[in-house]
């Protein structure tokens, strides 16, 4: 079984690697989209909230957190408060920021894998300045709408984790940590904390670039170019809702851009909503990039990212279609 997935992924990478060179021009200027991408938007507004994120879980205020909001957190999550601060960071920062701190708690011994793993099911989500600054003033020219969509988003993130410990109850169980952390002096804490999150800021450019160029290779094959216009002509969505969603699928923030020009509606904001909460095949990669050697599980991440989409794309489609 091992070796049959070992030859589907090898000649997955040839696949990949001959379309990227037959598509050259086309992966260029994805590639340059994307370098574009992380120079403007992902550098500036990620990294500092990583350094951010390493050094508050060095200084140990995480296991502050934890002393007053496990009683609230074990009953609506089922996990220990110290996993409230990756909640918090996640919905404040944006992807991946919350994998980002799972993973530190983690590696600092805070949180046990099962509880890292439920964790990241509800805690890795966008971030105000996503939400509010690029898609609501930025493609909607709404910042009343940017709000809604941030608002229905923490709301949806926090009902899937409600969701998660309903129904993994049974797998998993709250774990005090058995290591007490001690929190290590400001320059100690801020010099690891600026490497690591460094170091994690490569690999999320790394990927951001990889499946912009990617995205543009697929886009030039004229089968996936086709798929759009037969599920709009199969349905009768509009056209570039389809693009956006399938774009959006791949990749935030190129669904992002597909939707600048669309006109506000329900429909179109319940979308935005839903790919935001979905986050991209991208954000999946990075997730697995930050979380790499701490023994997490991947697919209650892939479960929570849909939960978030749906529920948060339902909220938004609900209130602006039922307004009170």
């Amino acid at each position: 079984m091992k070796q049959n997935g070992k030859r589907i992924s090898i000649l997955l990478a040839l696949a990949a690697f001959g379309a990227m060179l037959l598509g050259s021009d086309a992966a260029l200027t994805g590639a340059q989209e994307g370098v574009s991408v992380c120079a403007r938007v992902i550098i500036p507004g990620l990294l500092p909230c990583l350094i951010l994120a390493g050094l508050l879980t060095r200084l140990g205020i995480p296991a502050l957190l934890g002393r007053f909001l496990t009683p609230v957190t074990s009953r609506l999550f089922r996990v220990s408060g110290a996993g409230a601060a990756a909640f918090v960071l996640g919905v404040s920062g944006g992807y991946p920021l919350g994998a980002a701190t799972v993973a530190e708690l983690r590696r600092q011994g805070e949180i046990s894998p099962e509880e890292g793993s439920r964790l990241l099911g509800f805690c890795n989500n966008s971030g105000p300045a996503f939400l509010v600054g690029a898609i609501g003033a930025g493609v909607f020219h709404s910042t009343r709408l940017g709000l809604l969509l941030y608002g229905a988003h923490v709301l949806a993130a926090a009902l899937t984790g409600v969701l998660l410990a309903r129904l993994s109850h049974k797998l998993y169980k709250l774990c005090k940590p058995k290591v007490q952390i001690q929190a290590i002096p400001l320059s100690q804490a801020f010099t690891a904390a600026a490497a690591a999150g460094a170091e994690a800021m490569v690999r999320i450019c790394a990927f951001v670039v990889f499946f912009a160029a990617a995205g543009q290779v697929l886009w030039q094959m004229p089968g996936v170019a086709a798929l759009p216009l037969a599920l709009h002509d199969a349905t009768g969505i509009p056209l570039q809702a389809v693009r956006a969603l399938f774009q959006g699928l791949l990749e935030l923030g190129s669904g992002a851009a597909a939707l600048s020009g669309m006109p506000l509606s329900p429909a179109s904001a319940a979308l935005a909503a839903f790919l935001a909460g979905w986050g991209g095949v991208s954000v999946i990669f990075q997730t697995l990039a930050v979380t790499a050697g701490t023994e997490t599980k991947a697919a209650l991440h892939l479960a929570g990212r849909l939960c978030t989409g749906l529920i948060s794309a339902g909220i938004v489609y609900g209130v602006l279609c039922f307004p009170l």
